[in-house]
């Protein structure tokens, strides 16, 4: 596969078009990094100081996320698409750029629901860690629908787009009713290992082989859904649409390292014994 290094870190400057018209820090107000300011932006003082790049712009909280390369933050835009093609909630993405016009990296509206709880995995019970796998794998298991559908396409989407990001402070919003996927983000780390077999993350770690695919495929009736759903994704029709909705330029050797993470994973998969029916060629 072509080193991503080379054909896919290029300069930022190469995606700007002349009709490219980018977010701006210059009218907005850095938050400080304080119990005051993470009690008003609903967070942990714990995680504000990992995380401090808040600012208040038109009366909204809003996250800075600086990228320096085209990988990085091609990877958080098609982060973006693939969730919203799957039908999950998903952080939402503008380009940044500075005062001098230089792009800085991507800005995103804060996307936590108010009055709800958020619990970070890196807390669950082990008995909560074995309930939410068995809601993937178990079809006698009592719980919620919309979670088990969602849950189901969570893993599906990650693995296809072999995600590394999935890390020890991911959430789930917990209720009287059972559990919920969050908006996603953190999308960074995708699209780099084609082969990855192994899906890991706070939430489920999962070997997929013959044998899991087949009991996954008989326990959840969701499964082959999401997998044919995610195998019709194109990544040509999403760089379009990224391009598009952006205004920016994406150069051909950038599209085709996407185009060749797709084939690879999708041969791989299928030599997994996926067997998947894509439309997609």
């Amino acid at each position: 596969m072509t080193d991503i290094a080379k054909e896919v870190n290029k300069d930022l400057e190469n995606l700007r078009t002349g009709y490219s018209r980018f977010e701006s820090l210059d009218d907005a107000v850095k938050l400080d990094v304080d119990e005051n300011v993470a009690a008003y932006i609903g967070l942990p003082i714990s995680e504000l100081l990992d995380y401090p790049n808040w600012y208040l712009k038109n009366g909204k909280h809003f996250y800075f996320k600086e990228r320096t390369e085209v990988s990085s933050l091609l990877n958080e835009l098609l982060g973006q698409d693939l969730s919203e093609f799957m039908g999950l909630p998903t952080i939402k993405y503008d380009i940044v750029e500075n005062s001098e016009g230089r792009i800085i990296g991507l800005l995103s509206e804060d996307i936590r629901k108010k009055n709800v709880v958020y619990r970070q995995c890196r807390y669950f019970r082990e008995d909560e860690r074995d309930y939410i796998f068995r809601v993937l794998t178990d079809s006698t298991v009592e719980c919620d629908q919309n979670f088990k559908r969602d849950l189901t396409y969570y893993v599906v989407r990650n693995y296809y787009s072999s995600l590394r990001d999935r890390l020890c402070n991911s959430e789930v919003i917990v209720s009287e009713g059972g559990y919920e996927i969050p908006p996603l983000m953190d999308y960074e780390s995708s699209y780099i290992d084609p082969m990855m077999i192994t899906y890991s993350d706070p939430l489920i770690t999962f070997t997929f082989n013959e044998d899991t695919i087949a009991s996954l495929r008989e326990n959840n009736e969701y499964f082959d859904e999401a997998l044919n759903r995610v195998m019709d994704y194109s990544y040509l029709e999403a760089l379009n649409r990224i391009s598009k909705k952006h205004n920016i330029n994406i150069p051909y050797s950038i599209r085709s390292y996407y185009m060749e993470f797709q084939q690879n994973r999708k041969q791989t998969m299928d030599y997994m014994g996926f067997k998947v029916n894509s439309k997609t060629k």
